[in-house]
């Protein structure tokens, strides 16, 4: 009886040591919080003109981290915008902001709003990469087995060639990898042909699928990518070769948090 009784006061010290132990973390984390706040003293991030200030304004008073992420931090109903600069065409940048896409609603800004965005994005676009790649340090990219194989076969065909540097340009390696699955399940592109129609890939390319953003991409562009994955799969074996005895991808030695250019 006694010995319940001294066990059950010292769980219930326990539990409110653990309490208010919790309790003391959290303040003392929200003053670091707020006393690390960039102000004009202290701003944090690129340095950044007028322009991009102005539409750094916007994107705050139009509360686009509701949904949007810079470096991975903010919401996740669409895709992290850090380096949207890179991958979308302006014509196709503009019509999102005044159309909206999907369950994005059209904001219709002005011209020299969007201009202003533009500034801003171009600033973001060159602090860094707003997703971290993760690449075993033995694995190697398709785009590099592609042209290895073609410095054995007298070169590739000018469309695969086309496509193996738009899929660099595009930065398709940081998701995809070669011949398993990648970041956030990304599919082996080397695949991509099982399934899906030739219609159906220039629609991805277009619109996206699932976790995948639109990227636009049209016409030529997207001809030359679907050629340089028609090619993957018909060389796939060989490829394999290439590539060497399969990796196994570490999970503890994924850079999770690190953000680098």
């Amino acid at each position: 009886m006694i010995e319940n009784e001294s066990t059950s006061g010292m769980s219930w010290f326990l539990q409110r040591t653990l309490y208010f132990g919790l309790i003391t973390c959290f303040f003392i984390l929200t003053g670091i919080v707020y006393r690390d706040y960039p102000t004009a003293d202290k701003p944090i991030g690129p340095e950044l003109n007028q322009e991009a200030l102005a539409g750094q304004a916007l994107w705050r008073e139009n509360n686009c981290q509701a949904c949007h992420q810079l470096y991975g931090f903010g919401g996740f109903l669409g895709p992290d915008l850090t380096n949207v600069w890179a991958r979308m065409p302006r014509a196709r940048f503009d019509k999102i902001l005044n159309d909206g896409y999907q369950r994005m609603p059209g904001f219709h800004f002005s011209q020299v709003e969007i201009n202003a965005l533009v500034h801003y994005f171009q600033a973001m676009d060159q602090s860094g990469q707003g997703t971290p790649s993760y690449q075993h340090p033995h694995a190697t990219t398709l785009t590099d087995l592609a042209v290895t194989y073609g410095e054995h076969q007298n070169g590739l065909p000018k469309d695969v060639e086309a496509g193996a540097r738009l899929f660099e340009q595009y930065q398709c390696r940081t998701c995809h990898q070669s011949f398993r699955s990648g970041i956030l399940a990304a599919p082996d592109l080397s695949l991509a042909m099982v399934g899906n129609s030739p219609e159906q890939i220039k629609q991805i390319l277009k619109s996206g699928r699932g976790l995948m953003p639109p990227f636009a991409i049209e016409g030529k562009a997207a001809d030359d990518i679907q050629a340089f994955l028609i090619w993957l799969s018909e060389h796939r074996e060989p490829l394999m070769a290439l590539d060497g005895e399969d990796i196994k991808v570490e999970w503890s030695r994924i850079p999770w948090f690190s953000y680098s250019k």
